[in-house]
């Protein structure tokens, strides 16, 4: 992993209760009472980011909103899809900008002739562990042992992604800073397709580069009636030789007595199969493998997102995740993998070509309409905010030019549908469909 400076800092969420009051967590109180010894080992403080402040909650009970949030959407594939959702607003906008406006060369021509050098990327795929051969060292992974354990939802943005101590804030308040503006900024629905997904996800993210990272936590272990607490941690992965590595800072910090309740969690995500013990190393290690693939697979993008969805619950149903076997959590982030790649492509409407979306590394191609439309036409249109279509019926090339003030525009796909002609019990003469988000 790379290394950092000395000096990393930790950002906590929310209002001033000190968590340091409230009960732990069953594995927490383990870890403390030295129950599982393997659990912990203490580093050199001076290898540590030491936090800047104690832990807080909010003063909304953490129960009842963990409960809230799970009652949100009616299956937890939904839940999913909004996660997507959030991913695509955040790297699509610059494209979807010039997709609308490609239809005239003079839109074009304005942005430089081409297209933008930021390219959108969502990269959905399962979550594993590669536990390494007993007999051959945690260095050498060949004959490991592969794990299925979650989702990844990866993707980067073409602007600055806000702090996690934001972005994770609960709001004391539904009429006064309720969040409402944060939808599709990962916020509101972050959290609540989180928790509707998985008792436990990690949350990711770099800034303008590989040296500044962070690191939320969304736990149901967490919440307590005194509070709801959503941690998020900044940590400084500059490179240099005095630096400590990014595992090194990371044990050293969740070794504290502070934080045995976020170490439990952390060590929870270290038992990757069914049954096996909880080990806070092999979770550092997990997520520090998380932060270089976002560092490295996305090199060459300044701003990156990561959801991490832990034992995910079934896509069918609402069943809470429970001690299923290491197959069944296998089977069900299969099952979530076919049905993105079925759903997804009706879901979206407006993607780019060069878009990278891949679910469990192949390319997803939304032709859906297009394929499936006979006779298809496509053509754009400048909708005025502010006057009826109708009475713009004269000045239809202005609307096909885009020359109308406080307008915007739009899309009609109009064709047959080859499906839909042969159901013989179809009684409606045609079927409007209207994606409102700009990604479709």
């Amino acid at each position: 992993m790379t290394g950092s400076n000395s000096n990393p800092s930790a950002v906590t969420s929310s209002s001033p209760t000190s968590s340091s009051s409230l009960p732990l967590p069953p594995a927490a109180r383990a870890l403390q009472h030295g129950n599982n010894n393997n659990i912990l080992s203490t580093g050199n403080p001076a290898d540590a980011m030491p936090f800047q402040s104690p832990v807080k909650t909010t003063r909304v009970d953490g129960i009842g909103i963990w409960r809230s949030w799970k009652r949100n959407f009616s299956t937890p594939l939904l839940a999913l899809l909004d996660l997507i959702d959030n991913s695509l607003d955040a790297a699509i906008a610059s494209q979807l900008e010039l997709l609308l406006d490609a239809a005239t060369t003079t839109a074009t021509a304005s942005r430089g002739g081409g297209p933008p050098s930021f390219v959108g990327r969502v990269h959905i795929h399962p979550d594993t562990y590669d536990a390494p051969h007993p007999h051959r060292g945690s260095g050498n992974l060949n004959g490991a042992t592969s794990t299925t354990t979650g989702v990844c939802i990866v993707n980067n943005s073409h602007k600055k992604i806000r702090p996690l101590a934001k972005v994770l804030e609960v709001y004391n308040s539904s009429k006064i800073h309720s969040g409402a503006g944060d939808i599709g900024e990962n916020g509101v629905g972050l959290k609540q397709g989180c928790a509707t997904l998985s008792q436990l996800s990690f949350v990711l993210v770099k800034n303008g580069g590989n040296d500044e990272v962070e690191l939320g936590i969304v736990a149901e272990s967490l919440q307590r009636l005194e509070g709801c607490y959503l941690p998020a941690f900044q940590f400084d992965n500059s490179h240099g030789p005095n630096n400590p590595s990014l595992h090194r800072q990371m044990q050293a910090l969740f070794s504290q007595p502070q934080h045995q309740d976020i170490a439990a969690c952390i060590a929870k995500y270290g038992a990757p199969q069914a049954g096996s013990p909880l080990n806070l190393s092999i979770g550092i290690e997990r997520l520090c493998r998380k932060f270089d693939d976002i560092c490295y697979r996305f090199h060459d993008c300044d701003h990156v997102f990561a959801i991490v969805l832990d034992k995910v619950v079934h896509g069918m149903n609402n069943e809470k995740t429970g001690a299923a076997s290491s197959n069944e959590h296998r089977v069900r982030v299969q099952e979530y993998m076919r049905a993105l790649q079925e759903e997804l492509p009706k879901t979206y409407l407006h993607i780019p070509d060069d878009f990278e979306f891949l679910i469990d590394g192949k390319k997803l191609a939304f032709k859906h309409w297009p394929t499936r439309l006979v006779e298809l036409s496509v053509f754009p249109l400048t909708v005025s905010k502010t006057q009826p279509l109708l009475k713009m019926r004269g000045n239809f090339h202005e609307l096909e030019e885009g020359n109308v003030e406080n307008s915007y525009r739009l899309r009609v796909f109009l064709g047959f549908d080859k499906e839909r002609v042969v159901i013989k019990d179809a009684k409606k003469e045609a079927s409007l469909y209207i994606y409102s988000r700009q990604s479709g």
